[in-house]
């Protein structure tokens, strides 16, 4: 009786054993259920926010579209105004990038070349005298200007301030000095005495 008695209590304790493995699985299936349904919940709250982020993303995206489209606008408002200022030079002072964005510079073209590169010698000279005329009427300062080398130059650009021109001249083996044909006039009208 007492060996049924023990086989009987260690099988009942085996179907306890295999009854709490039983109630620890089911425990982990309802943990994992629980955890699943959490992970989904909070997948459709990361779903939800990503459609209003990628809302928000489309809505700073227009805002960028629109604030380089301003900038290059307001670039070459500047650059026609400044440009505007003088007659033979033109400045570009924005540089259009790849990507659309603008990029400072300042460089002096006449005709469309750029004026450090094959400029010849008598374009660079009415550039300067260009870029001289645009600062002194700016500036409200008339000064003098002195051109060296104008034997290279056929036709200077009129400025309104006084010229005064230095060429090489074979000829002559001293200085000599020719005034405007409206300055000879002035004088001649004064007499030899104020001449």
């Amino acid at each position: 009786l007492k060996s049924r008695a023990d086989d009987a209590a260690a099988h009942i304790i085996a179907e306890i054993g295999e009854l709490d493995a039983q109630i620890e699985a089911a425990r982990q299936r309802m943990a994992a259920r629980e955890t699943i349904e959490r992970q989904e919940k909070r997948i459709e709250e990361l779903k939800a926010e990503e459609k209003a982020l990628s809302l928000q993303l489309a809505a700073y995206d227009k805002g960028l579209l629109l604030a380089e489209q301003f900038v290059q606008v307001k670039a070459q408002d500047i650059e026609g105004q400044v440009n505007a200022a003088f007659r033979l030079v033109k400045w570009k002072l924005f540089d259009v990038q790849k990507n659309g964005g603008i990029k400072n510079c300042c460089e002096a073209t006449v005709n469309g070349v750029p004026y450090g590169t094959n400029l010849n010698r008598a374009a660079k000279l009415n550039a300067g005298l260009d870029i001289i005329s645009a600062l002194s009427k700016a500036s409200g300062v008339q000064l003098p200007v002195w051109v060296d080398n104008a034997e290279s130059v056929t036709d200077l650009l009129p400025v309104d301030t006084q010229v005064i021109r230095l060429a090489v001249s074979a000829t002559d083996k001293t200085l000599r000095v020719a005034l405007p044909e409206t300055h000879n006039q002035y004088y001649a009208d004064k007499g030899d005495d104020e001449a």
